[in-house]
Protein backbone atom coordinates (compact mmCIF):
# COMPACT_ATOMS: atom_id res chain seq x y z
CA UNK A 1 0.00 0.00 0.00
CA UNK A 2 1.61 3.64 -0.59
CA UNK A 3 1.00 6.17 1.36
CA UNK A 4 -1.88 8.86 1.56
CA UNK A 5 -2.15 11.69 -0.47
CA UNK A 6 -0.81 14.99 1.02
CA UNK A 7 -2.34 18.23 0.51
CA UNK A 8 -0.69 21.45 1.33
CA UNK A 9 -2.12 24.75 1.99
CA UNK A 10 0.64 27.84 1.04
CA UNK A 11 -0.92 30.86 2.75
CA UNK A 12 -0.17 34.40 2.69
CA UNK A 13 -0.63 36.07 6.12
CA UNK A 14 -3.67 38.61 6.15
CA UNK A 15 -3.72 42.13 7.15
CA UNK A 16 -0.69 43.09 9.28
CA UNK A 17 -0.68 45.88 11.77
CA UNK A 18 2.48 46.48 14.15
CA UNK A 19 -0.11 46.25 17.31
CA UNK A 20 0.91 43.15 19.14
CA UNK A 21 -0.92 43.21 21.85
CA UNK A 22 -4.32 42.04 20.67
CA UNK A 23 -5.35 38.56 21.15
CA UNK A 24 -4.28 37.59 17.62
CA UNK A 25 -0.76 39.83 17.33
CA UNK A 26 0.44 41.54 14.19
CA UNK A 27 -2.95 41.49 12.48
CA UNK A 28 -5.86 43.82 12.41
CA UNK A 29 -9.63 43.28 13.02
CA UNK A 30 -10.37 43.32 9.60
CA UNK A 31 -7.70 40.94 8.84
CA UNK A 32 -9.13 38.59 11.18
CA UNK A 33 -12.70 38.82 9.86
CA UNK A 34 -10.99 38.15 6.11
CA UNK A 35 -9.83 34.97 7.71
CA UNK A 36 -12.66 34.14 9.21
CA UNK A 37 -14.86 34.55 6.22
CA UNK A 38 -12.24 32.67 3.77
CA UNK A 39 -12.41 29.53 6.08
CA UNK A 40 -15.96 29.49 5.77
CA UNK A 41 -15.89 30.00 1.59
CA UNK A 42 -13.25 28.07 0.75
CA UNK A 43 -11.26 26.04 3.85
CA UNK A 44 -13.89 24.15 4.82
CA UNK A 45 -14.82 22.79 1.78
CA UNK A 46 -10.88 21.24 1.44
CA UNK A 47 -11.16 19.55 4.48
CA UNK A 48 -14.77 18.21 3.95
CA UNK A 49 -13.72 17.30 0.71
CA UNK A 50 -10.50 15.54 2.36
CA UNK A 51 -10.14 11.28 2.53
CA UNK A 52 -11.71 9.65 5.58
CA UNK A 53 -9.64 10.31 8.57
CA UNK A 54 -7.55 12.62 7.47
CA UNK A 55 -5.66 14.99 9.64
CA UNK A 56 -5.41 19.09 9.22
CA UNK A 57 -2.42 20.52 10.60
CA UNK A 58 -1.85 24.28 10.78
CA UNK A 59 1.83 23.61 11.52
CA UNK A 60 4.18 26.00 9.42
CA UNK A 61 4.90 30.40 9.56
CA UNK A 62 7.66 32.77 9.96
CA UNK A 63 9.23 34.25 13.15
CA UNK A 64 7.00 37.70 12.15
CA UNK A 65 3.97 37.61 14.83
CA UNK A 66 1.39 37.65 12.39
CA UNK A 67 1.59 34.43 10.19
CA UNK A 68 1.32 32.47 13.25
CA UNK A 69 -1.92 34.52 14.36
CA UNK A 70 -3.31 34.01 10.45
CA UNK A 71 -3.12 30.34 10.92
CA UNK A 72 -4.86 30.64 14.57
CA UNK A 73 -7.40 32.12 13.39
CA UNK A 74 -8.22 29.96 10.90
CA UNK A 75 -8.12 26.96 13.01
CA UNK A 76 -10.69 28.84 15.34
CA UNK A 77 -13.37 29.30 13.28
CA UNK A 78 -12.85 25.69 12.42
CA UNK A 79 -13.43 24.76 16.03
CA UNK A 80 -16.43 27.00 16.15
CA UNK A 81 -18.13 25.68 12.52
CA UNK A 82 -17.21 22.66 13.79
CA UNK A 83 -17.98 22.48 17.26
CA UNK A 84 -21.72 20.70 16.46
CA UNK A 85 -19.87 17.82 14.40
CA UNK A 86 -17.38 15.91 16.94
CA UNK A 87 -18.88 12.91 15.38
CA UNK A 88 -17.37 13.11 12.59
CA UNK A 89 -14.27 16.00 13.50
CA UNK A 90 -12.28 16.70 16.34
CA UNK A 91 -10.33 19.98 16.54
CA UNK A 92 -7.62 21.14 18.64
CA UNK A 93 -5.96 24.39 19.09
CA UNK A 94 -2.88 24.84 20.49
CA UNK A 95 -4.02 25.23 23.93
CA UNK A 96 -5.94 22.57 23.75
CA UNK A 97 -3.30 20.36 23.03
CA UNK A 98 -0.62 22.01 25.84
CA UNK A 99 -3.03 21.36 28.27
CA UNK A 100 -3.57 17.63 27.48
CA UNK A 101 0.28 17.26 28.12
CA UNK A 102 1.49 15.66 31.48
CA UNK A 103 5.05 17.98 30.94
CA UNK A 104 6.63 15.02 33.43
CA UNK A 105 5.71 12.02 31.04
CA UNK A 106 4.87 13.04 27.83
CA UNK A 107 5.88 15.34 24.81
CA UNK A 108 3.62 17.55 22.69
CA UNK A 109 4.54 15.38 20.02
CA UNK A 110 3.06 12.02 21.66
CA UNK A 111 0.00 13.90 22.99
CA UNK A 112 -0.52 14.73 19.74
CA UNK A 113 0.13 11.81 17.99
CA UNK A 114 -2.12 9.70 20.27
CA UNK A 115 -4.92 12.24 19.96
CA UNK A 116 -5.29 11.55 16.42
CA UNK A 117 -4.58 7.75 16.74
CA UNK A 118 -7.29 7.18 19.03
CA UNK A 119 -9.54 8.79 16.45
CA UNK A 120 -9.18 6.60 13.48
CA UNK A 121 -12.53 7.28 11.82
CA UNK A 122 -12.58 11.11 12.42
CA UNK A 123 -10.95 14.17 10.58
CA UNK A 124 -8.72 15.49 13.12
CA UNK A 125 -7.52 19.31 13.10
CA UNK A 126 -4.85 20.81 15.34
CA UNK A 127 -3.28 24.25 15.30
CA UNK A 128 0.30 24.23 16.10
CA UNK A 129 2.28 26.97 13.83
CA UNK A 130 6.01 26.56 14.16
CA UNK A 131 8.63 28.82 13.11
CA UNK A 132 10.46 27.38 9.54
CA UNK A 133 13.82 29.15 9.39
CA UNK A 134 13.31 29.17 5.50
CA UNK A 135 10.35 31.67 5.77
CA UNK A 136 12.46 33.83 8.07
CA UNK A 137 11.89 37.44 7.17
CA UNK A 138 14.01 38.92 9.72
CA UNK A 139 18.34 38.10 9.50
CA UNK A 140 19.68 36.68 12.46
CA UNK A 141 21.98 38.49 14.42
CA UNK A 142 24.18 35.09 15.28
CA UNK A 143 24.28 31.79 13.43
CA UNK A 144 25.32 30.30 10.62
CA UNK A 145 22.52 32.44 8.52
CA UNK A 146 23.85 36.17 10.06
CA UNK A 147 24.78 37.29 6.76
CA UNK A 148 21.86 36.10 4.38
CA UNK A 149 20.22 39.11 3.41
CA UNK A 150 16.89 39.05 4.28
CA UNK A 151 14.08 40.88 3.37
CA UNK A 152 13.94 42.86 6.44
CA UNK A 153 15.76 43.55 10.10
CA UNK A 154 15.45 44.88 13.48
CA UNK A 155 13.13 42.30 14.64
CA UNK A 156 9.32 43.55 15.22
CA UNK A 157 10.16 46.68 13.56
CA UNK A 158 10.62 45.33 10.51
CA UNK A 159 12.90 47.86 9.36
CA UNK A 160 13.46 47.48 5.19
CA UNK A 161 16.68 46.84 3.82
CA UNK A 162 18.27 49.38 1.72
CA UNK A 163 17.57 47.18 -1.36
CA UNK A 164 14.11 46.49 -0.55
CA UNK A 165 13.87 50.25 -0.41
CA UNK A 166 15.38 50.81 -3.65
CA UNK A 167 13.17 47.93 -5.02
CA UNK A 168 10.24 49.60 -4.32
CA UNK A 169 11.50 53.13 -5.42
CA UNK A 170 12.22 51.37 -8.60
CA UNK A 171 9.24 49.88 -9.07
CA UNK A 172 7.03 52.75 -8.14
CA UNK A 173 5.87 51.43 -5.11
CA UNK A 174 4.25 48.88 -6.92
CA UNK A 175 4.36 45.21 -5.85
CA UNK A 176 3.71 43.01 -8.57
CA UNK A 177 6.60 45.11 -10.57
CA UNK A 178 9.05 45.08 -7.83
CA UNK A 179 8.82 41.11 -7.77
CA UNK A 180 9.04 41.63 -11.35
CA UNK A 181 12.72 43.44 -10.87
CA UNK A 182 13.72 41.00 -7.93
CA UNK A 183 13.16 38.04 -10.03
CA UNK A 184 15.52 40.37 -12.71
CA UNK A 185 18.15 41.70 -11.14
CA UNK A 186 18.40 38.49 -8.84
CA UNK A 187 18.72 40.01 -5.39
CA UNK A 188 21.10 42.78 -6.26
CA UNK A 189 21.05 46.14 -7.24
CA UNK A 190 24.09 48.09 -8.53
CA UNK A 191 23.59 51.47 -8.04
CA UNK A 192 25.32 54.38 -10.22
CA UNK A 193 27.81 55.16 -7.22
CA UNK A 194 29.38 51.58 -7.46
CA UNK A 195 27.52 50.46 -4.52
CA UNK A 196 25.75 46.65 -4.87
CA UNK A 197 23.05 46.79 -2.99
CA UNK A 198 21.85 43.07 -1.76
CA UNK A 199 18.67 41.28 -0.89
CA UNK A 200 17.11 37.84 -1.23
CA UNK A 201 17.82 34.92 -4.26
CA UNK A 202 15.16 34.61 -5.26
CA UNK A 203 15.87 31.19 -6.82
CA UNK A 204 17.15 30.43 -3.54
CA UNK A 205 13.91 31.81 -1.64
CA UNK A 206 12.04 29.50 -3.95
CA UNK A 207 14.30 26.40 -3.01
CA UNK A 208 13.64 27.09 0.74
CA UNK A 209 10.08 26.74 0.09
CA UNK A 210 10.08 23.51 -1.69
CA UNK A 211 12.52 22.06 1.55
CA UNK A 212 10.38 23.23 4.35
CA UNK A 213 7.43 21.09 1.91
CA UNK A 214 9.96 18.45 2.10
CA UNK A 215 10.38 18.86 5.95
CA UNK A 216 7.26 19.34 7.09
CA UNK A 217 5.34 16.26 5.02
CA UNK A 218 8.39 13.61 6.28
CA UNK A 219 7.73 14.98 9.93
CA UNK A 220 3.82 14.82 9.66
CA UNK A 221 3.97 11.35 8.32
CA UNK A 222 6.15 9.68 11.08
CA UNK A 223 3.88 11.34 13.54
CA UNK A 224 0.62 10.34 11.76
CA UNK A 225 1.25 7.28 9.99
CA UNK A 226 -1.18 6.47 7.21
CA UNK A 227 -3.53 9.09 7.48
CA UNK A 228 -3.87 11.28 4.59
CA UNK A 229 -2.64 14.88 5.58
CA UNK A 230 -3.88 18.48 5.12
CA UNK A 231 -0.84 21.15 5.99
CA UNK A 232 -1.48 24.38 6.10
CA UNK A 233 1.36 26.65 6.44
CA UNK A 234 1.62 30.63 7.01
CA UNK A 235 4.04 32.55 5.27
CA UNK A 236 4.72 36.09 2.92
CA UNK A 237 3.94 37.30 -0.32
CA UNK A 238 6.64 37.50 -2.97
CA UNK A 239 8.40 34.85 -1.43
CA UNK A 240 5.08 32.45 -1.84
CA UNK A 241 5.07 34.15 -5.67
CA UNK A 242 8.62 33.19 -6.67
CA UNK A 243 7.59 29.86 -5.13
CA UNK A 244 4.96 29.13 -7.17
CA UNK A 245 6.70 30.24 -10.27
CA UNK A 246 10.25 28.37 -9.67
CA UNK A 247 8.22 25.42 -8.90
CA UNK A 248 5.66 24.76 -11.99
CA UNK A 249 8.35 26.05 -14.67
CA UNK A 250 10.68 23.44 -14.61
CA UNK A 251 12.74 25.21 -11.96
CA UNK A 252 13.13 28.11 -14.32
CA UNK A 253 12.19 31.27 -12.81
CA UNK A 254 11.93 34.35 -15.26
CA UNK A 255 8.84 37.42 -15.23
CA UNK A 256 6.83 35.24 -17.21
CA UNK A 257 6.39 32.61 -15.22
CA UNK A 258 5.77 34.87 -12.44
CA UNK A 259 3.15 36.90 -14.81
CA UNK A 260 1.55 33.27 -15.91
CA UNK A 261 0.94 32.35 -12.50
CA UNK A 262 -0.83 35.96 -11.52
CA UNK A 263 -3.05 35.93 -14.26
CA UNK A 264 -4.12 32.40 -13.86
CA UNK A 265 -7.09 32.10 -15.68
CA UNK A 266 -7.82 35.78 -15.80
CA UNK A 267 -5.44 36.76 -18.42
CA UNK A 268 -5.01 40.19 -17.19
CA UNK A 269 -4.47 40.81 -13.72
CA UNK A 270 -0.68 40.05 -12.16
CA UNK A 271 -1.18 41.13 -8.68
CA UNK A 272 0.55 39.38 -5.99
CA UNK A 273 -0.96 36.67 -4.19
CA UNK A 274 -3.65 38.35 -1.79
CA UNK A 275 -4.20 38.25 1.79
CA UNK A 276 -4.88 34.41 2.86
CA UNK A 277 -5.06 33.06 -0.36
CA UNK A 278 -3.21 29.98 -0.87
CA UNK A 279 -2.37 27.70 -3.80
CA UNK A 280 -3.53 24.06 -3.41
CA UNK A 281 -0.47 21.35 -3.60
CA UNK A 282 -1.26 18.07 -4.01
CA UNK A 283 1.61 15.08 -3.49
CA UNK A 284 1.02 11.40 -4.07
CA UNK A 285 2.76 8.51 -5.47
CA UNK A 286 0.62 9.21 -9.04
CA UNK A 287 1.84 13.19 -9.73
CA UNK A 288 2.51 16.33 -8.02
CA UNK A 289 0.18 18.89 -8.55
CA UNK A 290 -0.21 23.28 -7.58
CA UNK A 291 -3.81 24.86 -8.22
CA UNK A 292 -3.71 28.53 -8.08
CA UNK A 293 -6.21 31.02 -9.28
CA UNK A 294 -8.04 28.80 -11.35
CA UNK A 295 -5.18 27.00 -13.41
CA UNK A 296 -3.72 23.16 -12.41
CA UNK A 297 0.20 22.59 -12.96
CA UNK A 298 2.47 20.11 -12.09
CA UNK A 299 4.84 20.13 -9.75
CA UNK A 300 8.25 20.11 -12.40
CA UNK A 301 10.72 21.66 -11.00
CA UNK A 302 14.15 19.60 -10.27
CA UNK A 303 13.28 19.57 -6.57
CA UNK A 304 9.40 17.55 -7.28
CA UNK A 305 10.91 15.35 -10.34
CA UNK A 306 12.51 12.56 -8.69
Amino acid sequence: MGNPETTFLMARHTKKTTDLEKPYPGITVEGEQLVREKTREHLLKIIEDAEPGAVVIFLGASDVPRTKSTSRVSANELKSLLADKTDEYLVYEQKDIEAAVDKKTQSTREVASKLVADNPDKKVILSYPLFLKEFSLVAPETGPRAKVPEWKTGGVKEIGTPYLAELMKQAGNNEATAVSKWIDNDGKINMPNGDVLEGPNPVETAQGYIKSIERLQNFAMKLFPDRPLVIEVTAHSWDIDVFIAYATHHGKLDVAGFEEIARGNKNKDTSIISEFEFPIIKINEDEKTLSYRGKQYKLNSPEFVK
